[in-house]
């Protein structure tokens, strides 16, 4: 759900990558804050080998889906590794 202006309940339902572009910079910001010296690759690769497989049964893909707690605990650690 999103914010969304003149609206009833207040929200509206959207999906897509502009809906989880917010999601992606906030778990940023959060590794940001718990790692100041982390570099962009550092804080990618935390998210992506923290992340939990998700699968979408009527396209067949699967992606990792962020695990925020798992990636700062390792982003905490200073364990970087290559996944």
């Amino acid at each position: 759900n999103a914010a969304r202006a003149w609206t009833r309940r207040g929200t509206v339902s959207f999906n897509g990558t502009s809906m989880a572009t917010p999601h992606v910079a906030g778990a940023f910001a959060l590794l940001r804050d718990a790692a100041p010296n982390a570099t962009v690759a550092e804080m990618l690769a935390a998210l992506q080998c923290t992340g939990v497989p998700v699968s979408r049964p009527n396209i067949g893909d699967v992606f990792p889906r962020i695990n925020i707690t798992a990636a700062l605990r390792q982003i905490r650690r200073g364990d970087h590794p290559n996944c």
